[in-house]
């Protein structure tokens, strides 16, 4: 299978956990319905990205929601990419990733890596390292049209990441992100677009949608960029789902065409 419709489910996240996880859900049916095979939920779909509530909506790997996603994945026969929700192991925080086969089986997790400390003096201050754990592996998992990459937001600021996870035969990552509205307005389209050209891959980036009332703000723009670095499809602020038809075999027509992966000097860059 070379042609796979995917959907990008760009979330309104509220204060009301149990709600937003509906709404998220049946935007993903609805996805299915509309013949997605592979779906993606953004960061933190569940709850507000403040520490505290973070940390007030911790659940364990196989809690509630990871039920919810498993259960949601078997009844539509589809490969879900469930965002990432607040996970509670050992006493540590994890912004988490469980991503999820046709059949409900948990078939990976990813533990964001690179965590988002920054402070842009009259835009943005978020420490994220003061609640959670970085996490310490890269995130592959093996689905009938080839293995997907999977990282969360921050990583994309990392080249190395995902230079990584095409070495290891990804044609696809997702990513499931919630750039803030400053840092997102300067880099999200484009750093999509960079990873993609750099890995001739594709990358779909998932956002919440914009929430004026929460104090985080997201950026939306939910986008997917192809393997030549050209934007196929994107959302605005709004809540929505982008339905997008990518083609693996367009990403093999680059490689061959525009070798960059074989003209690699790796014995340079030690």
């Amino acid at each position: 299978m070379s042609i796979i419709k995917v959907a990008l489910c760009q979330n309104k996240i509220t204060n009301d956990k149990e709600s937003t996880v509906v709404d998220a859900i049946c935007m993903v049916n609805k996805a299915a319905s509309d013949g997605a095979k592979l779906v993606v939920l953004p960061e933190m779909f569940t709850t507000p990205y403040t520490n505290l509530s973070m940390k007030l909506n911790k659940e364990p790997l196989y809690g509630p929601t990871a039920e919810t996603m498993s259960t949601c994945a078997a009844k539509n026969g589809i490969y879900l990419i469930g965002g990432s929700f607040p996970e509670i192991s050992e006493n540590k925080l994890f912004n988490t990733c469980m991503i999820f086969d046709t059949c409900g089986n948990h078939i990976g997790t990813h533990r964001k890596t690179h965590l988002f400390d920054v402070d842009i003096k009259g835009k943005v201050s978020f420490k994220e390292s003061s609640t959670f754990t970085a996490g310490d592996d890269i995130c592959i998992v093996d689905t009938e049209f080839g293995k997907v990459g999977v990282g969360i937001c921050f990583d994309l600021r990392f080249p190395e990441y995902f230079r990584k996870l095409v070495l290891s035969g990804c044609k696809i990552i997702a990513l499931p992100a919630s750039f803030a509205y400053a840092t997102g307005e300067a880099h999200w389209i484009l750093s999509l677009r960079a990873r993609a050209m750099d890995n001739q891959c594709y990358m779909l980036g998932v956002s919440p949608s914009v929430n004026r009332e929460l104090p985080y703000l997201a950026f939306g723009h939910t986008a997917v960029a192809d393997p030549w670095g050209v934007i196929r499809g994107e959302l605005g602020e709004d809540s929505g789902t982008l339905l997008v038809d990518i083609d693996t075999s367009y990403v093999d027509k680059i490689r061959d065409e525009f070798p960059l992966l074989k003209a690699r000097r790796p014995e340079l860059y030690i």
